[in-house]
This record gives structure tokens, sequence and C-alpha cells, in this order.
């Protein structure tokens, strides 16, 4: 402390009120500091051509400097902002950070940005799709780049298998007998032998290049597949790898080419839907809160049967579950099926509500109101067939009659 403030607080009576002047003092510098570091964190943009790593650390600058200055913001917020500062030619490396939901701190991130800097000032490849099975790996980056210009200078086989080209042509604007209006070509390099498979959709090339692969080992007994155990299993793994430049610009080239060929169209989803990463980590969320258990996919809901047939694409409500119990609490469960709801010739009126005692009594006993309830769920939720019937019986759940609940218990017959 200098000079003047031990003078100045020479009478000061105790700490408390050292520290609450100096809060007075120094506290509206402290916060004009404060926002001025917020505001350039904030509004910070990387230009195109610059270096990521010297904004990087420019942006690590500011986030150091807040939390010197008692201000600490969550970390997955700091790594939002630092990903919205770059420019568009990085939006390939945000899409695959975000879907993979990488784990990184903000160094381990800017050293990531700054490799597939690297690899953005490279050119593109040009080699079609290949694979072997004589201690090769699929090509890496070697994806297929129609935008790009044929160069002449490509990669020829030795043997069988060391080299197959593959190429997706559609849509034909007019299909085949089936609908086929794709089809994707496998052909091998050193006996420009060629297999053709029809598909209705551009999302069958995998399962076409499985059968093809099938059909090629069968015929050959040899190998013909991609050595998944030597190569990264996920993006984390990819960046991390010895030869990241090269699966950086692999997966930068597909982006562009996707992009190009406008493969995808990105929409807001509905209101209401929520990707399934993303309801999976509010379901975690929610286990945090409250305490539940997961108990997989519904089978009931309010007392009707959810019905599945995904070979068929089919999801449906069945109230049969529901209806045998209102059955058996009315005591009809025995009871012979009724062919009509209502039959035509019955014609209910409240001449035919209770005229003496005796019936009065009787009906008293009756669970009428109850099973006009009971069948109105059943009507709202899956049998609109017999909403004419019980709109009918409903009139007279004040004061109902013999004929009145005999008509009700045609519609449970029916039911």
């Amino acid at each position: 402390m200098s000079n003047e403030l031990q003078r100045r607080f020479e009478e000061a009576v105790n700490a408390a009120s050292i520290h609450l002047h100096l809060q007075e003092l120094y506290g509206a510098q402290t916060r004009a500091e404060r926002f001025t570091t917020v505001k350039a964190l904030m509004t910070t943009r990387m230009r195109e051509g610059t270096s990521v790593h010297e904004h990087g650390v420019r942006m690590i600058g500011y986030i150091e400097r807040l939390v010197s200055l008692d201000m600490v913001l969550p970390h997955e917020l700091l790594v939002d902002v630092l990903l919205l500062s770059l420019p568009d030619s990085f939006d390939g490396f945000v899409v695959n950070f975000n879907m993979n939901k990488i784990e990184a701190t903000l160094e381990e991130l800017v050293n990531m940005l700054t490799s597939f800097e690297g690899t953005m000032k490279k050119e593109k490849p040009v080699l079609l799709v290949g694979s072997s099975s004589r201690a090769k790996k699929w090509p890496k980056g070697k994806g297929k780049m129609t935008k790009v210009p044929f160069d002449g200078k490509v990669e020829r086989a030795h043997d069988l298998l060391d080299l197959i080209h593959t190429d997706v042509c559609g849509q034909l604007s007019i299909g085949t007998k089936y609908g086929h209006t794709y089809f994707i070509t496998f052909t091998d390099d050193y006996s420009r032998y060629g297999y053709v498979f029809l598909m209705k959709h551009k999302s069958e090339s995998f399962e076409r290049f499985k059968e093809f692969r099938n059909e090629v080992e069968k015929q050959l007994g040899d190998h013909v597949g991609h050595d998944i155990g030597c190569d990264p299993r996920n993006f984390k793994e990819a960046i991390s790898d010895v030869d990241a430049s090269q699966w950086i610009e692999a997966m930068q080239s597909e982006f562009d080419s996707m992009h190009s060929n406008q493969v995808w169209t990105l929409v807001d989803p509905p209101d209401g839907i929520f990707p399934i990463g993303m309801l999976q980590s509010t379901k975690v969320w929610l286990s945090s809160k409250f305490l539940m258990k997961d108990m997989g996919e519904a089978s009931y809901i309010l007392g009707i049967k959810i019905y599945r047939d995904r070979s068929k694409r089919m999801l449906g409500l069945t109230p049969a579950t529901y209806i045998d119990t209102i059955l058996r609490r009315f005591s009809m469960e025995e009871s012979k099926r009724g062919h009509l709801p209502m039959c035509h010739e019955v014609s209910l009126s409240k001449s035919m509500c209770p005229k003496n005692d005796e019936e009065i009594e009787m009906m008293t006993r009756v669970p009428y109101a109850s099973a006009i309830g009971s069948v109105m769920y059943g009507m709202i939720s899956t049998r609109p067939d017999v909403a004419f019937a019980l709109s009918v019986t409903s009139r007279y759940q004040a004061n109902p009659g013999p004929m009145h609940w005999k008509a009700m218990k045609d519609i449970l017959k029916y039911l």
C-alpha cells in the first residue's frame, strides 16, 4: 500500500472499513475494465487468411484477463464463443466438433484448429476410393471428388483388388420398373471388371458395397474392405492420429463436395422435436434433478397399448387391453359379441326413464354414468365408431331406465 493510502487509513476502525473504502476507490475502474474485456471477447472475429493460432491465443488472453477480474464464465460457453469467432472456412471443423461432442481444453482446441488450418492450404485429392487386402488401408482423403478436375496423375493397381473405383450416378429422370433412379458401380483397376447395382436412394450405397464385397470374397477367396482396426473410430481419434492432417483433409473435402452438390439442406427442427443426442442429454439432466428410471420404449399410455411393426414402419394404438378391463369392470367379459353399437330399431326417449319406486331402486345399483365415462375415453382415443351410439345414451345419465342400460350394454358387447 502506498504512503498516501497508509496515511488515509491510519484512523480506520477495522479491516472491513479499509476494504470498503478500497472498493469505492477502485471498483468502478475494475468494472469498466471488465466491460471492455467482455466486449472484446464477444466481438472479436478472425479474418479470413489470418493465423488461427494467433487468434486463439488472443481469445485465451481475454478469458484469462476476465478470470483475474473475478469473472469466471462456463467452459462450454467459452468454447462456443471461440468457435463462433471463426470464419466460414472452419465450418467443417465446427460441425464435426459439435456432432462428436468432443471435450477439450481451450489450449487443445486451439491446437486442433491449427492442425485443421494446415490442411486447408493443401491441394484437394483427386483419386477415387481404393482398398487392398495386401497390408494397405483405404487411401486417406481419397473420397469421390467429382468437383476436382482430373489431372492425369492416378495410381494404378498391380494385382486384383489393389484398387477399386466406385461412382454413384443419378438421379435419373426415368426410373426402372421397380422405381430405381440411382446406380452405383464398382470397377477393379487391374482387371477392369465391374459391378453395377441399382438403388432407389443414395443412402443405399454402403449396403450395395457390402453386397459387392461379399460377392467378390466368395468368388476370389480374397478380402476387400477397410482395415478398421488400424484407423480412428471417431473424430477425436482422427484429430489425435499421426495422420491427422490427412484425415482432416479428407473430411473437409467430403464436406465441400456435399455442400457443392447440395446433398443436404440444413433446416431448423420442428417445434417440440429434438435430435436424439439432445433427447438423451435431456434425460440425463432430468435424472440428476429428479428420482427417475428409464424404462425403455413405452408399451402402454393411459391404458392404451402402443403397437409397433418396424419392418412395415408402422406405429399404432390398440385399445384391446383397455376394453377387456372395462368389460371385466361391468361383468360382461363372457357376454356374446354384438355386431352393431346400436340397433336401428332402437329409439331411446325420456318415456323409458324409471316410473315407479321399484325401477328407481333397481337403477340406483346400475353404474350407468361410470360405463358412459369408460366408453367415452376409448371413443376419444381409438374408437370413434361408437361416437353416435354413445352420444344418444349419454343424454339420459341423470335418470336412466332399464332400456337405456340395455342400449349401453349393447355398446359394450360391440366393443
